[in-house]
């Protein structure tokens, strides 16, 4: 009796140790499962989030490179027939075709017109950007880069309404309007000395001269017309407002006299420095694009990228070449 009594005891003692054991691993093995568990719906949400940024920023980026084809094939309609004649051959061009200043301001406007949209279809989709930047670990200082590349677009926007694009606008409108006076039967037998007397007895032409001469965004193109000696001078009326009568005087013949004498190499040199600016203004716009290339990479990693990596070698002419590559 006395031995089945301990036997019993000891049989309880291993049952009961043994369904400890049981409900300790069954324990753990829940409190695991619902680690999984949650490690997995939090990798869901992860994931989710992940493939509705991705989307929305391929969808953001399909619609700039629509944006940004038209905005090439605009550029390149105005560069090309300037840049692929060299030298003098440009000013020949324009001496026998006139009618190409015409039609280059008006391919100037095309382009500004797409650079227009470009930018405002940025503006608008910032929105939707934004907030997908501000989720990404190091999203910070791409969601900065990246606003600072808008800001630079704008810039640009604005500078095509100023600068050489201007000088260009400007000058063509003299030449319209005041070179004709050139060719007046009346006039043909006069030399250049009566004729820019002649004109500078305009006050009209005066009027849009000086608008010219005196704009400062123009001195390294107006410096041309100023002697090396009065330079100091004209730059400081420039500077100042203070109208330094013989600096200005000076300009105002030369300027006068290059009009009459070949206003096609005048032409020639601000068709030139626009083609910079057009050329500018349309790379500055793909950076916009290479970083939402890089920026769609990383969201379709599963590892981490450093995005300034990224966008680095995305630039290079192994990928999307920034500035060798037109496209």
């Amino acid at each position: 009796m006395i031995d089945a009594l301990f036997t019993q005891e000891v049989q309880l003692g291993i049952d009961i140790a043994t369904s400890a054991t049981i409900i300790g691993a069954m324990l753990s093995w829940f409190i695991e499962s619902r680690r999984q568990a949650k490690k997995s719906r939090e990798r869901g949400i992860s994931d989710q989030a992940r493939a509705s940024s991705l989307s929305k920023v391929q969808s953001i980026l399909y619609e700039f490179e629509n944006s940004f084809s038209d905005l090439i094939a605009s550029a390149q309609t105005f560069e090309r027939p300037i840049d692929n004649r060299s030298g003098d051959r440009l000013g020949e061009y324009l001496r026998h075709h006139p009618e190409f200043i015409d039609v280059s301001s008006e391919r100037l406007g095309n382009f500004y017109q797409e650079v227009d949209r470009f930018y405002e279809s940025i503006q608008k989709r910032r929105y939707s950007l934004l907030p997908v930047l501000d989720s990404l670990h190091s999203g910070d200082k791409f969601m900065y880069d990246l606003k600072q590349d808008i800001q630079q677009v704008g810039e640009l926007y604005n500078k095509l309404n100023s600068g050489w694009s201007q000088l260009l606008r400007e000058f063509h409108a003299v030449y319209k309007e005041y070179y004709p006076i050139v060719l007046a039967d009346e006039n043909h037998n006069k030399s250049q000395e009566e004729m820019v007397g002649l004109l500078l007895e305009r006050e009209d032409y005066i009027r849009a001269m000086l608008s010219i001469l005196l704009d400062k965004s123009y001195w390294t193109w107006v410096e041309s017309f100023v002697p090396k000696e009065m330079e100091e001078a004209y730059r400081t009326m420039l500077e100042t407002n203070e109208r330094d009568a013989a600096a200005l005087n000076r300009a105002a013949v030369n300027f006068t006299g290059h009009l009459l004498k070949d206003p096609y190499r005048l032409f020639a040199q601000i068709l030139r420095r626009t083609s910079v600016e057009v050329q500018t203004a349309r790379i500055e716009c793909k950076d916009i694009l290479i970083k939402l290339s890089a920026l769609t990479h990383k969201l379709l990693s599963n590892q981490e990228v450093n995005l300034d990596d990224l966008i680095k070698k995305y630039e290079t002419e192994d990928y999307l070449g920034k500035e060798r590559f037109i496209h």
